[in-house]
């Protein structure tokens, strides 16, 4: 019997991450949903069914958070990591004068020490799973640099920049790299 494929999804409690980790659930994946929001991780669960979908409350600003998660999660996955989808985001829109330092720190922190933690924890076992794809949530903010969104749309020229670069890194070891570039979608984050 073949072991079902596995993905691990960054800010999986809501929006496009628990929406792409019902999708993968119903397609016989084993899913590994991440987030800071465990109440909502659990109704996700119960939702999809611990068979399915096994919850990992790890925030990604911690690395040995996510590294734990990770590593708990392949456990149960048979040691394989078909899909990495580093989901996990925040926005603050607004003048950039209206934005906080702590809110500008949260979004870097976030945005891409989140997906750089998130893709260095998966990588060992990605690297040992022919087939794998890593995918970053990034946005057409990434394209230009949009007024009312300047460090948010900062955060996502990184998250393109080094989705670009790993895709062509990571090809010797079997790995490919992309970005979604959504515009607005219908979730609480917007």
């Amino acid at each position: 019997m073949t072991e079902a494929k596995a993905i691990f999804i960054t800010g999986a409690a809501a929006g496009i991450g628990a929406e792409t980790a019902r999708l993968f659930a119903r397609n016989g994946w084993r899913v590994g949903a991440s987030d800071v929001n465990e109440a909502a991780l659990a109704a996700l669960q119960r939702e999809c069914g611990g068979e399915r979908l096994s919850v990992h409350v790890a925030d990604v600003r911690d690395r040995a958070a996510v590294a734990s998660a990770l590593r708990e999660f392949t456990s149960l996955a048979g040691g394989r990591l078909d899909a990495l989808f580093a989901n996990a985001g925040v926005l603050f829109m607004g003048p950039d004068e209206t934005i906080t330092a702590a809110q500008k720190d949260l979004l870097v922190d976030v945005n891409v020490k989140g997906v750089i933690h998130a893709i260095d924890a998966a990588f060992p076992v990605l690297a040992r799973t022919p087939g794998a794809h890593v995918v970053a949530m990034a946005s057409t903010s990434a394209e230009y640099g949009s007024p009312q969104h300047a460090v948010y749309s900062t955060t996502k020229f990184f998250v393109r920049g080094l989705t670009e670069a790993l895709n062509i890194e990571y090809r010797e070891h079997g790995i490919q790299v992309s970005a979604i570039y959504v515009a607005y979608v219908q979730t609480g984050m917007v």
